[in-house]
Parts: C-alpha cells; sequence; structure tokens
C-alpha cells in the first residue's frame, strides 16, 4: 500500500501537465462577437506577440496556401522543438479542420484530407466546422455522412473518428445540453459502434465545454453559431461530481458518458487520486470499467514522461484491464500507429501485460485490417503476438459488422453531405511520435 500511495503521490504532482493537455484539446470556443464589430477595428500590439503565436499562424498561411495536410506536417515539426506547442497540438489540429472546411465552402470532402495526427484532431474539427456552417443541418442531412461510399476507401479508424467528431458537432449545435444531442447520434448514425463513439464524442464535449478553458478560436462561422455560447448548458455540478452520468439512465448510454467523467473527478477532489478511484467503483457495475478506462486514457494516459508508475496504478485497481486498455487507446490513437504502445506494454507489470497486448490487438485492427498487416503489426509483441493476433482477428470481424451496419442510400438519395475522395495530397511528414515513452 506504500508502494501504491507513493505512486499516487508522484501522479498527482505530474497530472496538472496532463489535464493542461486534454482541456486544450478537443474544443473551438466562439470568438468574442466584440472583436468582430467593424466600428471598433482591434489593433494588434505587434510587440507582444509572442514567437509561438507566429509558429501558429505560419501553420494555417500553410493551410491557406497549400492545404490542410501539410499545415498539419508543418505543425508536426514545430512541436517537435515545443513541448508546450505539443500540447496544444489537438485543440490546433481542430482549428486547422474548421478552418479548412470553411475555407472550401464547408465541403465536407475536406474530411478525406486530414490524416491522424494529434490525437484525430483534424477529423474532429473538419466536422465541427462543417456543422457550424450548416445550422439547419438535421438528423436527415447527416444521415450517410459518416457512412458513404468515399468513407469506406478510407482507413477503417476514419469511420470511427467521423461518428465521434459528430458527436462533438451536435452537441454545439444543441447548445451543449447532451441529453438533446444523443438522440441526434441515434438518428445520423446506424450501427451500436458508430452510435457510440458518436455518444463519446458528445460527453467529452460537455466535459471539456464545462471546464470553460480559452481555447483556439478560428474561423468566422464558428463565432457566428457560438454566439450566445454564454447561455449554452454546462452540464457538470460542483456539488455532484457524477453529473451528469448519474442521471443518465439509459444503459446503453451511461458507459459513453463514465469513460469521461474522470476529469471532473480530477478537478472535483483536487488531483487526489484515491478519491478518482472510488468515483469510479461507485459507477454502476455497467459503467466501472468505461470510468477506468477514462482513468487510463483521458488522464493518467497523458502522464507518458512516467509509463511506469501509471502502468503500476492501473495494476493494483480494481479495474486494471480497464485501465491499462485506456492507455493503450491513449498510444495508439495518438496518430493511429501501434509502436508506442507496444513499448509500453513491453514495461507493463506482469499481471496486466497480456490484456495490455490484447488491447492492442484490438486498437490495430481499425488501421489496416489485412491478414497480413496483422499478423506483421502483432509479432512485434513477441510472446505474446498470438494474443494480439486473436484480439485483432476478432475486433476486424465485428469492425465489418459495424461498418456494414452503418452504411446508407447514397447522399443523392438523403440529402446528406457525402464525404468524398480528395486529390492526392503531397506527401506526408516523417511519422510524428512526440510521446513515445
Amino acid at each position: 500500500m506504500s508502494m501504491f500511495r507513493s505512486i499516487l503521490r508522484r501522479l498527482e504532482l505530474a497530472l496538472p501537465l496532463a489535464i493542461v493537455a486534454l482541456f486544450g484539446a478537443c474544443r473551438g470556443r466562439a470568438q468574442n462577437t466584440a472583436s468582430r464589430q467593424p466600428a471598433e477595428p482591434a489593433g494588434i500590439d505587434w510587440s507582444q506577440v509572442t514567437s509561438r503565436d507566429l509558429d501558429i499562424a505560419s501553420v494555417f498561411l500553410v493551410a491557406r496556401d497549400r492545404g490542410v495536410r501539410p499545415a498539419l506536417d508543418s505543425l508536426a515539426v514545430l512541436t517537435r522543438h515545443d513541448p508546450q506547442l505539443d500540447l496544444l497540438g489537438h485543440q490546433i489540429a481542430h482549428a486547422l479542420g474548421r478552418y479548412a472546411v470553411a475555407q472550401r465552402n464547408y465541403d465536407a470532402g475536406v474530411f478525406a484530407e486530414c490524416r491522424p495526427a494529434f490525437l484525430s484532431g483534424c477529423y474532429h474539427g473538419v466536422l465541427e466546422g462543417w456543422m457550424a456552417g450548416h445550422p439547419d443541418a438535421n438528423a436527415a442531412t447527416l444521415r450517410g455522412l459518416c457512412s458513404s461510399p468515399a468513407m469506406l476507401r478510407l482507413p477503417p479508424y476514419a469511420f470511427r473518428e467521423c461518428a465521434h467528431g459528430l458527436g462533438h458537432g451536435l452537441a454545439g449545435m444543441h447548445g451543449h445540453d447532451v441529453f438533446a444531442a444523443l438522440p441526434d447520434c441515434d438518428a445520423a448514425l446506424a450501427g451500436g459502434l458508430a452510435r457510440r463513439e458518436c455518444y463519446d464524442g458528445v460527453f467529452m464535449e460537455n466535459v471539456v465545454f464545462s471546464e470553460d478553458h480559452d481555447v483556439m478560436n478560428v474561423g468566422d462561422a464558428m463565432a457566428e453559431h457560438h454566439q450566445h455560447v454564454q447561455g449554452d448548458r454546462k452540464l457538470v455540478r460542483d456539488d455532484d461530481p457524477a453529473f451528469p452520468c448519474d442521471s443518465v439512465p439509459n444503459a446503453t448510454l451511461a458507459p459513453s458518458c463514465w469513460a469521461y467523467q474522470p476529469v471532473v473527478f480530477y478537478h472535483a477532489y483536487h488531483g487526489d487520486m484515491t478519491r478518482i478511484l472510488r468515483a469510479c467503483d461507485a459507477a454502476p457495475a455497467g459503467s466501472a470499467g468505461a470510468c477506468y478506462r477514462g482513468i487510463g486514457k483521458q488522464t493518467l494516459g497523458r502522464l507518458t514522461q512516467q509509463p511506469d508508475s501509471v502502468a503500476r496504478l492501473c495494476a493494483r485497481s480494481p479495474q486494471a484491464a480497464e485501465c491499462i486498455r485506456g492507455m493503450v487507446e491513449f498510444y495508439v490513437d495518438l496518430e493511429w500507429k501501434a509502436d508506442s504502445a507496444f513499448a509500453f506494454c513491453a514495461g507493463a507489470p506482469g499481471v496486466v501485460k497480456e490484456a495490455c497486448y490484447r488491447a492492442v490487438g484490438e486498437r490495430v485492427a481499425w488501421i489496416d485490417p489485412s491478414s497480413q498487416a496483422l499478423q506483421s503489426t502483432c509479432a512485434a509483441a513477441g510472446a505474446y503476438a498470438a494474443t494480439c493476433l486473436a484480439a485483432a482477428q476478432g475486433e476486424h470481424a465485428g469492425e465489418v459488422v459495424a461498418r456494414a451496419a452503418a452504411s446508407a442510400p447514397p447522399a443523392a438519395r438523403t440529402g446528406a453531405a457525402a464525404i468524398a475522395p480528395s486529390p492526392a495530397p503531397p506527401p506526408a511528414a516523417p511519422p510524428h511520435h512526440p510521446h513515445s515513452p
């Protein structure tokens, strides 16, 4: 127990950095509408502009002149030399997606020009921007957006990121009233997996928005869409850290809520990890595992500077496998690559090592599900290669069913926007692994 407490103390010291990374992520807030009034042009005191401000501006210049994919490559280069900018990477990638789709007259095809850098922020931003530019969109116009034939030609993970981004956008369109947004996930998407990803996006948006952190403001349409942002509902309560999850009676929806609630617990309990763990223990039986997975992915997964301590904490928790699974998802989802996850599993305690490699297998099935690719990828698991491969094959079988269930009639017949193929993008920069342990 003394070792456990020591781990907790070290994590509590490092956790604020993790929370900065999460809350900087995933959300673009509206520009101050007063700054958009023509009567008083806002001047810029260039002597106060930081070098980092200029670096970020340069990324958007690349997006304007060459497109979103080269802009992501430019951001990757900058973040290699600026750890603080790296913490904002997902946030900036969101903003790039919103900017790019606005520049292209809200053509959803921009989605295909993104790549999964910085936790797929570009994908999510395109969906947010598209929906902000279509304030009259409804379930009928959204149906088919994530399941068009063009989407099926993208890597499987793009389908998940589309459904997740849709959840973020729906939350914004409904003034951050999650209970109003969730039914649209069901109406716009078919199949359980796609809907779960959408629910995740809705609840993640609620958590990030409710923290009310300053975030990047890009795109006049986003500012216009959120000009009444102060009236939006923030479904987090200081006197009830489990809200809104404790008010979600639907067993299908509840796990998605609890998966993000550890972020709320952190602030409510001032970083006391023991209380955060106990709060997850108090979740309903069907959601406790999701809560521990949230501890691994949304909170502890950001502490890549001390993965061994994090892994030991997960190993000692009541839901060890789920906690480890969350960490694996974080590592893979950074850029939908498995290298960092395999490195993490290699150093994981023996009691969770098999669960770790199984989780990697489940995730890599969404990268390239071909038999040859799965065998080659899972070979990196060494003695656990068979565990990884079996999990990947099982997940791929489910992925085929999930994407088939989400297929919809062609957009021309439904009125839905389609994610169409884009012109071949410039060559991508070398893979970027800023968080490798």
